[in-house]
């Protein structure tokens, strides 16, 4: 008798759902607002200018009793100084530790810049494009 009752149900056609389907929410995309990428591609490019115009200030001894070095020498000074401890003095006219320090701070924002979520904004030019549009 089970096996007849269930022979009869599964030849039923099923017009209509049993359930019906519950409605979903419509996602809103994020605020277009790249305001963490610009800080890192702004802040550390300031950063890798003053180290640059600091370097350049060195080779025709221009010290730090003008303000505007001693201003850019507090700024860069944290990421030099280790870079000076671990290669020791060159002993030349260049001053191979501000090289270093600009690799490692390039290479910090390029990593920092590929660690945003990649469905937010990409730089193009001077305009900001959304890239799943």
């Amino acid at each position: 008798m089970v096996s007849s009752l269930l022979a009869s149900v599964s030849l039923l056609p099923i017009s209509e759902p049993l359930v019906p389907p519950l409605p979903v929410p419509a996602v809103q995309p994020l605020l277009p607002v790249p305001i963490l990428s610009r800080t890192i591609y702004y802040g550390l490019g300031f950063l890798v200018v003053a180290m640059l115009i600091r370097m350049i200030a060195s080779w025709f001894n221009i010290d730090e009793s003008f303000a505007a070095i001693r201003f850019l020498a507090r700024i860069t000074d944290p990421f030099i100084q280790p870079c000076r401890r671990i290669m020791g003095n060159s002993g030349g006219v260049i001053d191979f530790s501000f090289f270093v320090a600009w690799f490692l701070i390039t290479t910090l924002q390029i990593l920092l810049l590929q660690s945003l979520p990649a469905a937010k904004m990409s730089w193009n030019g001077s305009r900001v494009v959304s890239r799943h549009a």
